[in-house]
């Protein structure tokens, strides 16, 4: 089940944002002071370009999912809690996630983030180029066929 983030959230994410695994993860390697995720939190909760969905499982939050909208397309970003890693729910939360948005979907991993990039393989996204320490993967929803999306990047 997912719901919108609220400010009861606040803490959670920035306890999530700061496990070691996540901080290595991150194209930031640093882990964030509270006083600067709380100003980034209270300002994405305003903001309309930004949907941020916590992933519930029998009322406990087990992972997050931030979808930001960059016009053209939507930048996603997936993060589970600690406990709830490598048990498939984040390929659940993902599922469900994809009903909010419609449209083209970038996933940006460091490309030696093994883990996300089978994650986001899995889920159907697919590699589209590397760029430094980045790889980039996409797709659509809702899915559009291959022979459309060739259309569309000639566009």
């Amino acid at each position: 089940m997912l719901r919108k983030v609220i400010a009861e959230d606040k803490k959670d994410l920035w306890d999530w944002r700061n496990d070691p695994v996540t901080v290595a993860n991150s194209f930031d390697n640093r882990a964030i002071p509270f006083e600067e995720h709380a100003r980034w939190f209270d300002k994405a909760l305003k903001d309309d370009n930004r949907l941020i969905l916590i992933g519930l499982e029998k009322k406990k939050k087990i992972g997050m999912i931030r979808f930001d909208n960059h016009g053209d397309y939507y930048e996603i970003s997936v993060n589970m809690a600690p406990g709830f890693r490598g048990q498939g729910k984040g390929n659940q939360l993902l599922k469900e996630s994809l009903g909010w948005v419609k449209g083209r979907i970038l996933a940006r991993v460091k490309k030696e983030n093994r883990a996300s990039i089978r994650f986001f393989e899995k889920a159907g996204f697919i590699f589209k180029k590397e760029i430094d320490s980045c790889a980039e993967f996409e797709t659509y929803w809702p899915p559009i066929k291959p022979k459309i999306i060739e259309n569309l990047r000639k566009i």
